[in-house]
């Protein structure tokens, strides 16, 4: 009998959405207005070969409104990065700029946005925490000052009435700027999540700089479950409990939908809350 035939490959495709930074910008901006470096005119298929056209699985595919482009990308050109592209409609070949295709094909690393807060860190100077404890809302501002200690002077978190460093906060703001998206998801709603903390940053003449929210949800572990308990066993194992799993948010005006961030970080930034505002 003659062999079975092979399966057909599935081909599987992944999206993801994630705010994008300064770097998205640029590219966009320069795919807009894009301009081919040199024209190589119809490929041949031995040029095809030359240029690691022939066997490429790489596309790169533009939509203006109702046109669509679609060009095989092949090998860089010899001595630079510049990359070797050609159009499928017509196997018309082109040189395009290693700005285009470095920003693409490293894809979410490059273009997301690397600060989810947006701004400026060097000229932070005041921040404002906010958070909701036991049914009402409780504030507190520190602010960039100078404290002197065994001869040397350094800029840290203090109060911006006495001028005295605080330690306490300048950890916990501290803590929460590190707080870095892993995945966004924009499918949930901010009424899903519980507010845990709020800041708002400003420069040193008050004007505002951004702001960020951190945010939780518990949620039950949906993971495949072991198998079902053997009956006919003199004793059967317990069913076991379904693990419920918390994760931490962010949002900010430059994310705008909710990002996932490490749970450590971000727990450890809600068990602060007690020190900062004084509660037992």
């Amino acid at each position: 009998a003659p062999p079975a035939p092979a399966p057909e490959m599935e081909t599987v495709v992944t999206e993801q959405q994630f705010p994008v930074g300064d770097t998205a910008d640029k590219l966009l901006a320069s795919i807009s207005k894009a301009r081919a470096l040199r024209d190589l005119g119809i490929v041949s298929d031995a040029n095809k070969k030359d240029y690691k056209l022939d066997d490429s699985k790489t596309k790169l595919t533009i939509s203006f409104g109702s046109e669509v482009r679609t060009f095989t990308v092949g090998g860089p050109v010899f001595g630079g990065a510049d990359r070797y592209v050609m159009d499928n409609a017509d196997n018309h070949g082109y040189v395009l700029s290693q700005t285009i295709m470095q920003s693409l094909e490293s894809g979410k690393i490059s273009l997301q946005l690397a600060d989810p807060r947006g701004f400026d860190n060097a000229k932070l100077n005041r921040v404002t925490v906010t958070a909701p404890i036991k049914g009402s809302s409780r504030t507190k501002t520190v602010s960039k000052i100078t404290a002197a200690a065994e001869g040397t002077s350094a800029k840290t978190w203090g109060d911006p009435n006495t001028n005295k460093a605080d330690q306490t906060m300048a950890n916990f703001v501290d803590n929460a700027a590190s707080l870095r998206v892993s995945e966004y998801k924009p499918e949930l709603k901010l009424a899903e999540l519980t507010e845990i903390v709020s800041f708002a940053y400003a420069d040193d003449q008050g004007a505002p700089l951004g702001a960020m929210t951190l945010y939780k949800r518990s949620r039950v572990d949906t993971a495949p479950q072991p198998p079902a308990p053997d009956l006919t066993a003199p004793v059967a194992p317990a069913t076991p409990t379904p693990k419920t799993i918390t994760e931490y948010f962010i949002v900010t005006p430059k994310t705008r939908v909710p990002g996932l961030v490490a749970s450590a970080i971000a727990e450890k930034t809600e068990n602060d809350l007690a020190t900062v505002f004084g509660q037992e």
